[in-house]
């Protein structure tokens, strides 16, 4: 186990200083290749793709190497996030990260962290980051911090499931409900 001090400056209010522990998840070597397909109904407007739009997704990674912090374990990840709607364009983001909560006071959740969002979606061109995709689910669903081979398990978690973007021209978080997946992931050595 290793440890790590933080700090963090809490502006005016001075500095603040935490100890936190940061310990590797058992199987953590294992890699696991996921791909699923979504469909997310647009939350609002979004240039021209109007509120109540399809928005349809594909979402590709490879997760590895578990770290637990807390009640959450966190996933390095290497993928491809691409979101579209009917005549509106796509846009395309590199997945990160994935984090695994298991909350025995809020939901679980499973979120798929995004950047360097690009493209052209409803004529808006510029994004900034963070850009999720969160399912949640009842506190205590999820057995364990790993991530689910398949669809069922993730769809699962129904509680919520959100997709949220930022444009700096749209100033307003976009938070779309996301639909099932469809696709699985798989244990690789």
């Amino acid at each position: 186990m290793k440890f790590i001090s933080i700090t963090r400056y809490l502006g005016t209010f001075g500095v603040a200083a935490c100890l936190c522990s940061f310990a590797p998840v058992a199987g953590a070597a294992d890699k696991i290749s996921c791909t699923f397909s979504f469909e997310a109904e647009a939350g609002r407007n979004h240039g021209t793709a109007e509120r109540g739009s399809t928005l349809r997704g594909r979402l590709t990674f490879v997760a590895q190497g578990g770290e637990r912090v807390g009640d959450t374990v966190h996933y390095k990840a290497d993928g491809k996030l691409r979101v579209s709607a009917k005549g509106q364009g796509e846009i395309v983001g590199d997945v990160w990260d994935v984090h695994v909560t298991r909350s025995p006071a809020v939901a679980d959740l499973i979120s798929i962290g995004v950047r360097d969002l690009e493209g052209n979606l409803g004529q808006q061109t510029r994004y900034m980051g963070p850009t999720l995709i969160t399912l949640y689910g009842k506190r205590g669903q999820l057995g364990t911090h790993d991530l689910p081979t398949s669809a069922a398990s993730w769809n699962a978690l129904e509680l919520k499931r959100v997709f949220q973007f930022h444009s700096p021209t749209a100033l307003n978080v976009a938070l779309n409900d996301v639909g099932p997946f469809e696709g699985a992931c798989k244990k690789e050595s």
